[in-house]
């Protein structure tokens, strides 16, 4: 089936019906989606820099990702929600679009990036080059995924 086909089939769910004839949760969903990848991007972002060294220096990066990750990781549970729920009440929208394509595979690169960072911090004392990659291509991977999700309404 091709994606065009599974738009068409999730769009003549009941629970897509629903979602939609309720007009304040595909914008509030959005919201809080919103919300959430600005949560996961401030963090990395700051896991990133501290990382590099750019900022706060009494506090290892290992240090940064122990406050850091466990909140990354639960906005990312909650993008998994919302985007499941904003693809389910618009789905012709998001899933043959390019755009929500390339921001899906952003994201599938982000996640394991994000494991990979998480235990060299935990397991790599100071920061080594390869820690400090990680660290800037998950900045860029999320930069992609922000700048993806916005294209959506546009392709």
């Amino acid at each position: 089936m091709s994606l065009q086909g599974l738009a068409d089939s999730l769009a003549g769910t009941a629970a897509s019906a629903a979602l939609v004839d309720r007009f304040w949760v595909v914008p509030t969903m959005q919201s809080i989606h919103i919300v959430a990848v600005a949560f996961v991007f401030a963090g990395t972002l700051v896991l990133g820099a501290r990382t590099w060294g750019l900022i706060d220096g009494r506090w290892t990066p290992e240090r940064w990702g122990r406050r850091l990750l466990p909140g990354i990781w639960g906005a990312l549970a909650m993008l998994l929600l919302t985007g499941a729920l904003l693809v389910l009440a618009e789905p012709a929208r998001e899933l043959p679009n390019p755009s929500f394509q390339a921001k899906m595979v952003a994201l599938l690169a982000a996640v394991p990036v994000t494991l990979w960072l998480g235990r060299r911090l935990r397991s790599t004392p100071g920061t080594d080059a390869v820690t400090r990659a990680l660290a800037a291509l998950l900045v860029l991977l999320w930069l992609f995924v922000i700048a993806a999700g916005r294209w959506i309404a546009y392709t």
